[in-house]
Order: C-alpha cells, then sequence, then structure tokens
C-alpha cells in the first residue's frame, strides 16, 4: 500500500495529511475535490482552492467512514472541515515543500476570497509589512490550538538539546512543554528534553518568567498546571471566582484614604525574579520549536541558559500591551524568525512570544552565525526596523533591559481609574 501527502490551509489553521490507501481509495479521496474525472485516462483534474458546502461536507463524512477502518488519519479531515465555515474557502494540494512566501501567498488569496477583499491590495500590504521579513528570514509559528510533537518520536533515539545527553544516562519519560504549562499550554510538546532538563530548568530558570506573569494568568484566567493561580501575596490577594468576577484584596498602605481609593498601587508579591530568566526561558521557548539541526548554533547560549556562561549585557526585549492578536482564548504561541540569508546586520534567530494581551519580540543571543551582540543601538535598530511591528501606528512599544541577573522582589504597579 502506497502513502501520499495532501496539504490543507484555512485561515485558521493548515495541515499535511498522510493517507495509504489503494487506487481506488486515492480516486475516492481526490474526487471529492475535483473538476472532472476522467477514468478512462486516469486524470483526475483537481481545484487547489475549495469551498465548504453541504455537498462536500457529506461527501468526506461519506469517505470518512469508508475508509477510517483501515486509515484512521482520515479522521484529521473531518476534523479540519468541521473548523470551517459554511461557504469559507481553503486550499488543498499534494504535499510539497511550500515556501513561507507561497503559504503568504495563498493566505491573501484565501482572505480575499473570504472577506470580498481586494488580492492585489492584500499583496502590496504585506509586501509593504513584510517584504524585508520575508526576504531575509523563513518564520515558523506554534500555537497552543492543535497537538504538536517537536523532535525525535522515538524515546531511545532521543538527545536532549539542553544537556547533550541521550539513554541511559538521562530518561525522556515526563512530558516536556516547549512553552511552560503553567502558561497554559497543553500542546506544544518537546521531546528533546530530558527529564532532568525539564526539572533544573524549570524549578530555576522558567519559575521566575511564570511568577512574572502570575497577575495576567489570573487575570486571564489561565489554566495552568493547577488550574488558574490564586495569588495570596504580601500586600494583597487576588483570585478568580467565576465568569468575570474576581477578588482583589489590598492590604497594608494601598487602602482607602479620607480622599477615596488612590489612583494607583504597588502589589508587592512574595516572589523573588531575576529579569535575566525572563530573557532566558524565552530563549528556551524558542530553542525548543525549531528544527534540531540548527541547535549547534546555539551551544553558548545553551550553556548561558543553564547558567554555565555569564552575559551580563542583553538587546532589549520589545515590549507591547495589545488586544489586537489575542484570541477568544488566552493561549501561548510563540513564532521563530532564523534569518536565511548571510546578512549578518540581522540578528541569526528572532523570537516572538505572545501570551495574553503582551508581546514579547526578542533576540536569540550568542549564536555562532552572528558577528555582533545587537546591544548597540544602531545594530538594535537596523534589526528593529526590518520587522512589521515597527511600522504599526498607535502601539506603545516598550524596549526593556533584562540584562539584570540578580532576583529581587517582584511588584506590580497597578493604575486604577474610577468608572464613569
Amino acid at each position: 500500500m502506497q502513502e501520499y501527502e495532501f496539504f490543507f490551509l484555512s485561515l485558521n489553521r493548515s495541515f499535511i495529511m498522510t493517507i495509504g490507501t489503494d487506487e481506488q481509495g486515492l480516486v475516492d479521496f481526490l474526487s471529492m475535490f475535483s473538476l472532472s474525472v476522467d477514468a478512462e485516462n486516469s486524470i483526475i483534474q483537481i481545484r487547489p482552492f475549495q469551498q465548504t458546502t453541504l455537498e462536500l461536507r457529506n461527501n468526506i463524512n461519506s469517505f470518512v467512514d469508508k475508509h477510517k477502518a483501515n486509515t484512521p488519519q482520515v479522521h484529521s479531515l473531518r476534523q479540519f472541515v468541521e473548523g470551517i465555515g459554511e461557504g469559507e474557502f481553503f486550499f488543498f494540494h499534494p504535499n510539497r515543500n511550500f515556501s513561507t512566501q507561497d503559504i503568504v501567498t495563498i493566505g491573501n488569496y484565501l482572505r480575499a476570497a473570504n472577506g470580498n477583499e481586494d488580492f492585489e491590495l492584500l499583496t502590496s500590504q504585506t509586501q509593504e509589512s513584510l517584504g524585508r521579513v520575508l526576504e531575509n528570514y523563513e518564520p515558523v509559528a506554534y500555537a497552543n490550538s492543535r497537538r504538536t510533537m517537536i523532535g525525535e518520536s522515538e524515546r531511545k533515539k532521543r538527545v536532549c538539546r539542553f544537556c547533550g545527553q541521550s539513554e541511559p544516562v538521562v530518561k525522556f519519560r515526563k512530558v516536556a512543554h516547549a512553552i511552560s504549562e503553567s502558561l497554559g499550554n497543553k500542546s506544544i510538546i518537546l521531546n528533546e528534553e530530558c527529564d532532568t532538563c525539564n526539572e533544573v530548568l524549570g524549578d530555576e530558570v522558567e519559575i521566575d518568567m511564570i511568577n512574572y506573569l502570575s497577575l495576567y494568568r489570573t487575570f486571564f484566567t489561565v489554566h495552568g498546571k493547577d488550574g488558574i493561580p490564586k495569588m495570596k501575596e504580601k500586600t494583597f490577594r487576588f483570585q478568580h471566582l467565576k465568569d468575570r468576577e474576581f477578588a482583589f484584596v489590598l492590604q497594608g498602605d494601598n487602602t482607602a484614604t479620607e480622599y477615596g481609593p488612590p489612583k494607583a498601587i504597588i502589589a508587592k508579591t512574595n516572589q523573588r525574579v531575576a529579569l535575566q530568566n525572563i530573557y532566558k526561558t524565552l530563549c528556551k521557548y524558542a530553542l525548543s520549536v525549531i528544527e534540531r539541526k540548527y541547535i549547534p548554533y546555539f551551544t553558548e547560549t545553551i550553556e548561558w541558559i543553564r547558567g554555565r556562561k555569564d552575559f551580563s549585557e542583553l538587546p532589549k526585549i520589545a515590549m507591547l500591551t495589545t488586544y489586537q492578536f489575542m484570541d477568544s482564548v488566552a493561549s501561548p504561541a510563540i513564532i521563530v524568525y532564523r534569518r536565511k540569508t548571510n546578512d549578518k546586520n540581522l540578528p541569526y534567530l528572532v523570537g516572538e512570544f505572545h501570551f495574553t494581551c503582551l508581546v514579547f519580540i526578542f533576540v536569540v543571543p550568542l549564536s555562532s552565525q552572528d558577528d555582533r551582540t545587537f546591544t548597540y543601538s544602531t545594530d538594535y535598530d537596523g534589526f528593529w526596523n526590518c520587522f512589521p511591528y515597527s511600522r504599526i501606528q498607535d502601539t506603545n512599544w516598550k524596549f526593556d533591559d533584562f540584562s539584570d541577573s540578580q532576583k529581587r522582589l517582584l511588584e506590580f504597579k497597578i493604575k486604577l481609574l474610577q468608572r464613569k
């Protein structure tokens, strides 16, 4: 039995379906998406852009019911189509290595077809905002929308990305989340992180990121490893009650006075956080999702993440608070941009991390493919101007220094506005 691969893309998701079937099964499958079938000459003409109709849904359901016993993978096709609105267009093609530019072009066509937008205008806008990025970088995105297993599937063949060890020296029995599970990631799994690194880096590095984002985890009701966190801190308590109801109890000097409630409060926690560990965690997320073959370029980066190399001056992290990119479910996502050109005015690897209403854009430092640190303003500005976010209007980007490796008490400054 021969295997065939097909690529599906909608505005919300993509997947590659591998099916193993006989010749008649392949004909049945392709016929659902065909313009015409010439059985005499074994020619099936395929429409790459498909539109979901009741007829197509019924045909797919019949096909899945017929072949699911011998080809379980066909269930993915039904799930894909069920996630698409009636009359919505999607892309279907025998699988090949589509470039990022191909995907962007196909996506623009789908946006135009589904939203009655002008394809040429979308293409022009994309080129203006993403042109330089796509010329220099290969972006790959990972979101918490579907289960993704990264790296070697066979346990005995795994090599840990962060210590270089394999079995039997280390074990791979625990589920290692590419983004911390406490931030709501249940689906993006790294096969190539051993139990020891998972525990040590989680307890010594990632915990600072989890605490740093604790207020957002509670406010946006992020379901982590132990559910939605309840904060019982030095000067306040904060917890989710039900629906969009919360309890925020102040203690100490932040209480109301005879003039009314304070305009701002300093919410002091009991947690000590090192800002450099925030940066390390972001870089760990990025190195968890890139292809294994690029890991040797980041030997020094990994030594720094593990605390075996000091790096006292880091590039600034660009931070933005926005609801523009927020999904209805507050799930984390990461995009990694790997430089595909020899232009060393640009960093080799850039990460973009989304969590609730926050966006972090950061350079992954210490790559052997870089000849500069991007800590000097001229180098950093050159990198930043390459990215489309630098041209988003009406946004308030902050560029913060996360080089401090000292553990300090975490505080939140919260502004209070009186409801009109």
